[in-house]
């Protein structure tokens, strides 16, 4: 993985840092909101600013179904059939 740009993301998690803990929740979905999902930096990143050690981040990511460790890819669309002009 290339490296990530963290600087946005440190900049908008410095208003949660004083909640410590309780902001991990709030802070996982700025990131995810930020990168489209949680890559191994990001997760690293939310828990050291936070003070919440990295298992209890990935423990939270791993559980919780809004949150993706990994790249989703593309949704699959199939377009409706042209119908006649009236």
């Amino acid at each position: 993985m290339s490296e990530t740009d963290l600087t946005t993301l440190r900049l908008r998690l410095e208003e949660l840092t004083p909640q410590g803990r309780a902001a991990l929740m709030p802070a996982l979905h700025l990131a995810q909101s930020l990168f489209g999902y949680l890559p191994e930096q990001v997760a690293a990143e939310v828990g050291r600013t936070l003070g919440v050690p990295l298992a209890e981040v990935h423990g939270m990511i791993e559980f919780y179904d809004m949150f993706y460790p990994r790249q989703t890819g593309a949704g699959y669309c199939t377009p409706a059939p042209m119908l006649p002009a009236p």
